[in-house]
């Protein structure tokens, strides 16, 4: 068997348009066991300055699971009252990886009822460790 390799090809332009960004936000971290991390996508994020991130449309969402150990996984999913719209979840096994993007108009974020997106340790014993990027539209 041969190599096999994979590209996708896009191209974003700095703007609040179809096809543009003009904010992004990426972080690395552990989650405890069993443990959450919820990602306030409107008001709970700040920039490399110390600056609240608000976004109005996510266009683009890749979270990896760069844990030790193959049991841990990560669930990244829209729950609780106040979840992030797109229905899905995604589990997650180690140097695994999911995108979910929508780079023509993204989906739209609603502060305090559609904004939260969460990544939840499936282990019960082991940390997780995790890569998370973010990007879309402020107002």
């Amino acid at each position: 068997t041969g190599e096999a390799s994979f590209r996708a090809r896009f191209s974003l332009a700095h703007g609040t348009g179809n096809n543009q960004i003009n904010k992004h936000w990426e972080d690395a971290g552990t989650i405890a066991a069993s443990g959450n991390l919820d990602l306030d996508l409107a008001g709970g994020l700040t920039d490399d300055n110390g600056n609240l991130i608000t976004f109005t449309a996510l266009k683009f969402l890749a979270v990896y699971n760069v844990s030790a150990l193959i049991a841990t996984k990560l669930i990244v999913c829209n729950t609780g009252t106040t979840a992030f719209t797109v229905p899905w979840q995604q589990t997650i096994s180690k140097n695994g990886v999911s995108i979910w993007c929508d780079f023509a108009s993204g989906e739209g974020i609603v502060a305090a009822t559609g904004d939260l997106i969460r990544i939840t340790n499936a282990d019960a014993v082991n940390i997780a460790s995790y890569e998370v990027f973010l990007a879309g539209v402020t107002a």
